[in-house]
């Protein structure tokens, strides 16, 4: 009888073993995504804080983004242009005024 509960315990130890490290990977997993996560949200805040010191609001278009003379303003409250997305409008070496109509 003691060698059946012996040949069962060695057949069931690499599932258990198994369940253990998977449990344990799991953990480890949703603190990393955790951390992940929560540095995405503090890099997305600071980049709403510097659009929303930078927007300006026009009658009839709305809230732009960036400097509105420029040639390549995207007319857009998230893009500032399509050269320089991120940057400041401050000294751009793409800054071309409007040619207007």
């Amino acid at each position: 009888m003691m060698i059946v509960l012996i040949i069962f315990a060695m057949g069931l130890s690499p599932a258990i073993a198994s369940w253990v490290i998977s449990r344990r990977n799991y953990r480890q997993t949703q603190a990393q995504f955790a951390l992940v996560m929560e540095a995405a949200a503090q890099r997305s805040f600071a980049g709403l804080a510097n659009r929303l010191s930078e927007a300006q609001v026009i009658d009839g278009v709305g809230t732009i983004v960036g400097d509105i003379s420029c040639e390549f303003n995207a007319r857009s409250p998230y893009l500032r242009c399509a050269i320089n997305p991120h940057g400041p409008c401050d000294a751009c070496r793409h800054y071309q005024s409007r040619q207007l109509l």
